[in-house]
């Protein structure tokens, strides 16, 4: 049986790397058996896990990948004041958009009394799919002139996601109108978005410093990047550990959605990012999915309430955006410090 927990230390504790197991495209969508005990093992456990996209059919993953961050760099190269327009902006405002922009240090970051040290580019899928010649695409050209590349990508890594939804409501003996695709359909309105998040690079003086310790709010998470940064807080072990990018694979995770529908089967696990000794020089680029149910559902969440999901997203979003800020809330866990001390 494969182990799903397992970790191997490279250095010390802080530079310990966590060996995740590898799920691959094609098994996935073509409803491997083996393949989908594994991703449930996988997500039952730590919750989070590779997946291998270099067998995708379609052979297109990394390469839409690929454009939309060049896309992305270029947006980002351009003066402030024209990315500002579109920054500042509450969730319920965002998911009513097509895109916002995140200016970096707006948030606590990795260290404790230190800003956030990363910008984002958020795409809804939504509003993006109700553009029309008569309601076109809002902002810089470099965004009016992808329209089609970023439909293309957030259909792609959609259909990735919602198949990673529908494989473990099978292993969880959710069929047919019980099954949590249900609450994914493309055709209804729910807050996933294509975000790319542009980090800052690292020095011992920055002031704006990697992302906030948390678990994530929504259902998948599928994270393209070739630079490290990303750790995950064993929950064995009570370590925080480096999962090392593999290229032509996203690192993929479980949100709190996904284990509150699952009755707390299925597992939410706390990551952070923070600089990567090997690279902290460079800007590390992260292309996400984030996979979302409809707002009208309901869970039973970690504090024993029922809540509707667009409530526990607006609650939880205010402790990353709205300076509303309770670590115990972003991070699920009570009276830990879970910053990094460098």
């Amino acid at each position: 049986m494969v182990s799903y927990l397992d970790g191997e230390a490279t250095a010390n504790g802080a530079s310990a790397e966590i060996q995740l197991v590898t799920i691959s495209a094609a098994g996935l969508l073509n409803g491997d058996k083996q393949t989908q005990n594994d991703l449930f093992d996988a997500c039952k456990s730590l919750g989070f896990f590779y997946l291998d996209c270099r067998d995708h059919p379609s052979k297109s993953t990394t390469s839409l990948v690929d454009r939309i961050s060049a896309m992305a760099l270029d947006f980002y190269d351009l003066p402030l004041p024209s990315k500002e327009d579109w920054a500042e902006l509450s969730f319920d405002e965002v998911k009513g958009r097509p895109f916002a922009y995140k200016p970096a240090g707006k948030q606590e970051g990795s260290v404790k009394g230190k800003k956030d040290g990363w910008e984002g580019l958020i795409i809804m899928e939504t509003p993006m799919a109700q553009l029309s010649p008569s309601s076109p695409m809002p902002g810089p050209k470099v965004l009016q002139d992808s329209v089609g590349l970023i439909l293309e990508t957030q259909g792609h890594l959609g259909e990735l996601s919602r198949a990673i939804v529908a494989a473990l409501s099978q292993s969880l003996g959710l069929t047919d109108n019980r099954s949590l695709t249900r609450y994914h359909p493309m055709d209804i309105s729910a807050p996933t978005d294509l975000e790319i998040l542009k980090y800052l690079p690292y020095t011992p003086g920055s002031e704006k410093v990697g992302h906030i310790p948390h678990t994530d709010l929504g259902s998948i998470s599928m994270v393209f990047a070739e630079v490290g940064g990303l750790q995950v807080f064993h929950p064995i072990k009570e370590e925080w550990m480096f999962v090392p990018p593999k290229p032509g694979h996203a690192v993929c995770n479980i949100g709190d959605s996904m284990e509150f529908f699952s009755g707390n089967i299925l597992r939410s696990s706390l990551h952070r990012v923070i600089p990567y000794k090997q690279d902290s020089e460079k800007i590390r680029l992260s292309v996400i999915h984030f996979l979302r149910p409809s707002g009208v559902a309901e869970f039973v969440g970690a504090d024993g309430r029922q809540w509707k999901v667009a409530d526990w997203n607006t609650m939880k979003h205010k402790q990353f955006y709205e300076r509303q800020h309770r670590l115990e809330v972003v991070t699920r866990r009570e009276e830990q410090n879970d910053f990094w001390t460098g």
